[in-house]
């Protein structure tokens, strides 16, 4: 992201310094990290790489292909549960539960380590990769989650081919990769195949087509190329748009990108309107107290602080804080900084 610039002499530095972190951290793994994991899912063809339910599950359950499913049967079907006691899980699965339980605990190091353990009993399980990626990112260990995306780039290509969708999505996360590297001419390069792809599986009107446009306007907009990235992040918006219909969380995200680049570009009235727009959508689709409406609350209090409208800020910022402490604990890494 930008660098945080300070303004000389204002009272209200440290509270912006306290807060502009966990902006970042909404920008990076949130709107395209956290999202953009969603959208991994979203993409893979069938079955997803990880279903709705959690990794720990019994191999029964497992695809050829190491992909979970959601069981179709239950205890009202008639199943004889004492006759059919359910299989214990495997040392793989049961590495992941506990990666889980870290995570949840805000020990992402035990939680990478945990993943790690299940990758090396599965070393080709897509979703053990991806997710061994996620956490090294969060982590800043980009070397890893590097290494990890390239597996799984090289895992989809062998069993799927290499136009598949599950490319697109992890080529997709290795370009956010290179952009925290700061390596954009990789980055475009990858994020350019990646929308490809999207658009020959998916056509012009898709989530994961618009979350291919998003990361590209993002890592134009690092570069400065501010009217390349204002034309691609407002494509990406009609996408969406397009795609979901205008109250879905994921529009409420492509308002959020578009909203902080006119906020960089001093397009003040437009960034109110848009982000405002963004906040009400995700209030209404998740309610007042939920993490993804705090980093809203985030994103418009940095439009009110650039503006000098500090009395419209600290309340956002107060909010925001109270929801994350109340999600994640107030020792968790996302609240401590």
């Amino acid at each position: 992201m930008a660098p945080v610039q300070h303004r000389p002499g204002d009272s209200r530095t440290g509270l912006r310094r306290r807060f502009r972190l966990p902006v970042v951290l909404a920008v990076a793994l949130v709107l395209i990290g956290a999202l953009g994991w969603a959208f991994l899912r979203f993409a893979a063809s069938p079955p997803p790489l990880l279903a709705a339910e959690p990794i720990g599950v019994a191999p029964s359950a497992r695809t050829t292909s190491g992909d979970l499913e959601t069981s179709k049967s239950s205890p009202e079907e008639g199943i004889d549960e004492e006759a059919n006691p359910p299989r214990p899980a495997s040392p793989a699965a049961r590495a992941v539960a506990e990666g889980r339980e870290a995570e949840t605990a805000g020990d992402l190091a035990a939680a990478l380590a945990a993943f790690e353990r299940a990758l090396a009993l599965e070393p080709d399980h897509s979703g053990y990769l991806l997710e061994a990626a996620r956490l090294a990112r969060a982590l800043g260990r980009l070397d890893e989650a590097e290494a990890h995306l390239l597996a799984a780039i090289e895992l989809a290509e062998r069993s799927d081919g290499v136009n598949a969708p599950a490319v697109a999505a992890a080529l997709g996360q290795l370009g956010e990769v290179y952009i925290e590297q700061r390596r954009y001419a990789e980055a475009e390069t990858r994020l350019l195949r990646a929308l490809g792809i999207e658009q020959r599986a998916y056509g012009a009107a898709s989530t994961p087509m618009a979350e291919a446009e998003s990361r590209l306007g993002l890592l134009y907009r690092l570069q400065g190329r501010d009217d390349e990235a204002l034309a691609v992040l407002t494509a990406a918006f009609d996408t969406q748009l397009a795609a979901s219909g205008p109250d879905h969380p994921f529009v409420a995200a492509r308002l959020t990108n578009l909203g902080d680049l006119q906020r960089r570009l001093g397009r003040y009235d437009e960034a109110e309107a848009t982000l405002r727009r963004a906040l009400e959508i995700r209030e209404a689709a998740h309610g007042v107290d939920h993490v993804g409406t705090a980093s809203n609350m985030l994103f418009l209090a940095d439009l009110y602080e650039d503006q000098g409208r500090y009395a419209e800020a600290e309340p956002l910022l107060g909010r925001a804080l109270a929801i994350h402490e109340a999600a994640y604990g107030a020792a968790h890494p996302v609240v401590v900084h």
